[in-house]
């Protein structure tokens, strides 16, 4: 099939500006300037349509198109035209929360295409299993399910991985300290002579304002019970911003790793207060975000310690492989369950993608920083 707009464009390079373009299969690499580089300013994917800014010289695939300030691309799938643009999807927000499920032997059998399902080719995956799946068939008469990644699985071979019920709250220096209970017999004491007395079960995550501590336990604010410290994780207020960041109204983020807390700020002020999964490794100091994706696939079946991960949620990477991200395979947030990225409830993980630059314009799966799209500051302090 000849694609005329591109064929004229190739042509008649002279010829008006085309207005927009659409990809017309699978996903595109962008980049910050007309020029092929290993590390891409991102990718994009879906219906609707890019406003074309500029055209630039031709390349391996035909030509370099400018769709927006700063982000080139060059592809025999994306097809300039004359419509107006728009109709790009926010992958961010459709990104699903829920919905992943576990292997449940000690392997899982993956086939890679419907023709290998029907013929038993599978691929045999080992250690921690986590997948998404889109679709629900019968493949020669048996179940099964197609994933996030194009395979296919056996539906008996799965079950859901049970959703947490974590949630981070909005708060502000006056709420601070506040504490989440992690413990999942938790209970409140009530303080008799020199003994402690039980009262009330807490519900575990659940979030409570705090005050002095006393004898292993803390106080309550406004009540006349305490909790006990081994079963909670206290947010106190975070030391003074890093030079790093200069705006009043900046956003960034402060890691707690000591207490396996997550500090969201604007400048000096916190607005958000999320429980975190960290581990020894993590590493500290301040850094920038250089990466961000909408879900990435964690495929380590070459490691000692192997595992996949399907489509894990909300990828922020701030340092080498070390990234705050959605966790759906444990629920042990509070405890260092991690390889050392910073793990968040997957729809915690949402909101701080969303709130911590560079923003993803429509249309983009993932994007690194630019000249004009600064990554956030991110500090980690133990």
């Amino acid at each position: 099939m000849i694609l005329w707009p591109l064929v004229a464009a190739l042509l008649f390079p002279s010829a008006p500006l085309p207005v927009s373009g659409r990809i017309l299969k699978g996903d595109l690499r962008v980049y910050h300037a007309p020029k092929v580089v290993r590390d891409e300013a991102g990718t994009i994917r879906g219906a609707g349509r890019y406003a074309i800014l500029a055209q630039g010289e031709r390349c391996h695939e035909g030509r370099w198109w400018k769709i927006a300030p700063g982000y080139w691309v060059c592809s025999g799938w994306f097809v300039p035209g004359n419509e107006a643009p728009g109709g790009l999807e926010n992958w961010s927000a459709r990104n699903p929360v829920s919905g992943w499920v576990q292997g449940t032997g000690r392997h899982s059998y993956v086939a890679a295409s419907m023709a290998k399902a029907v013929g038993g080719t599978h691929r045999r995956l080992r250690g921690l299993r986590g997948f998404l799946p889109v679709d629900q068939l019968l493949v020669a008469g048996r179940p099964m399910l197609r994933l996030y990644e194009g395979g296919y699985i056996a539906s008996n071979t799965v079950a859901p991985f049970p959703a947490t019920s974590l949630t981070s709250v909005a708060a502000g220096p006056a709420d601070l300290p506040l504490a989440f209970v992690i413990a999942p017999d938790a209970v409140t004491w009530r303080r008799a002579g020199d003994k402690w007395e039980r009262r009330d079960a807490v519900p575990r995550y659940a979030v409570r304002p705090v005050g002095v501590s006393e004898d292993g336990h803390v106080w309550i604010r406004k009540d006349t019970v305490a909790l006990r410290e081994a079963d909670l994780r206290v947010a106190v207020a975070p030391p003074p911003p890093p030079a790093e960041v200069k705006g009043a109204d900046e956003p960034w983020v402060d890691v707690d790793l000591k207490n396996q807390i997550l500090f969201a700020l604007r400048g000096k002020s916190v607005v958000r207060v999320f429980l975190i999964a960290a581990a020894a490794e993590t590493p500290t100091g301040v850094h920038r975000v250089y990466w961000k994706l909408v879900n990435q696939t964690f495929d380590r079946q070459a490691q000692r310690e192997a595992y996949y991960l399907e489509a894990v949620p909300y990828v922020i990477y701030f340092k080498d492989a070390y990234a705050l991200h959605g966790a759906y395979w444990h629920d042990a947030f509070g405890a260092a369950e991690t390889h050392g990225c910073v793990n968040l409830a997957p729809l915690d993980a949402r909101w701080l993608f969303d709130f911590l630059g560079p923003a993803l314009p429509d249309g983009y799966l993932s994007l690194r920083p630019g000249p004009n799209t600064p990554g956030g500051v991110i500090r980690l302090r133990r």
